[in-house]
């Protein structure tokens, strides 16, 4: 099965893309058909996965635990800006090994810092209870 009558082939090599095509009768009306298609498809791009994040733990010492109920505490602790520490980062409470609690930077000052204190605690702060908050490393 060949060519039909007055058909043209163009060969070529392109890229993914939109293409125009322009059919100029001189005169008259004619039917026409374009039809395109690849060879081989083209290759998927390489997705390049970004490093897994490394963080640095910054610990502090608790200067006084805020808030009158459970659903408001917050903790006032001993490092801040000057320690890479930012808003929105996340932490714990720690005594002896244990967690107490877990915290979210909310406020940070250049040597200090307030935290929240996130769900119960599940026990009591004591003079070695410190802070550990993870610290991205850039």
């Amino acid at each position: 099965m060949g060519e039909p009558a007055g058909s043209v082939r163009v060969r070529g090599q392109v890229g993914p893309g939109s293409y125009l095509s322009r059919v100029r009768v001189e005169s008259g009306a004619m039917n026409y058909e374009i039809r395109a298609s690849m060879l081989r498809p083209p290759r998927p791009e390489k997705r390049v996965e970004p490093p897994p994040p490394v963080y640095r733990t910054v610990s502090a010492r608790i200067i006084e635990m805020e808030g009158r109920s459970e659903r408001d505490q917050r903790v006032l602790i001993d490092q801040g800006e000057t320690a890479g520490l930012r808003r929105g980062q996340k932490g714990r409470l720690v005594d002896k090994g244990r967690t107490l609690a877990e915290l979210e930077i909310v406020e940070v000052f250049a040597e200090g810092s307030r935290a929240r204190v996130i769900g119960r605690m599940k026990g009591v702060v004591s003079g070695e209870t410190r802070a550990e908050i993870q610290v991205p490393v850039n």
